[in-house]
């Protein structure tokens, strides 16, 4: 039986290191300022969270925050990164307390 796939939407993930790891208060503020980032047009759900601990060598579980950004496609994921909102909250809320960043972008496809 052969598997089919339908790419569905375009997903963004951002991995973030705390300057002070484990900081619930600048956990808070990546929170509201992720909150924020919802209202920019295009984006169709976030989810957030935080690292769960693992013994397993594959698996990358330094990082403080973790969050999922869905949009509808290639277009809408970069019309959200160049949209003014996202530079102010990057500029303003995540960067002041956030030593590193990493990002990974894909297409989520559905496999049935």
């Amino acid at each position: 039986r052969q598997r089919q796939m339908c790419i569905r939407d375009s997903v963004h993930t951002v991995f973030l290191w705390l300057k002070q790891p484990g900081d619930q208060q600048h956990r808070q503020q990546l929170l509201q300022a992720t909150e924020r980032l919802r209202a920019i047009p295009g984006v169709l759900d976030i989810r957030f969270g935080q690292a769960i601990a693992s013994d397993r060598d594959i698996v990358d579980d330094s990082f403080d925050v973790g969050i999922y950004f869905y949009f509808s496609d290639i277009g809408a994921m970069n019309r959200y990164l160049s949209h003014p909102v996202h530079a102010r909250v990057l500029d303003r809320d995540i960067k002041p307390v956030v030593k590193r960043i990493v990002v990974h972008d894909f297409h989520d496809t559905k496999i049935r």
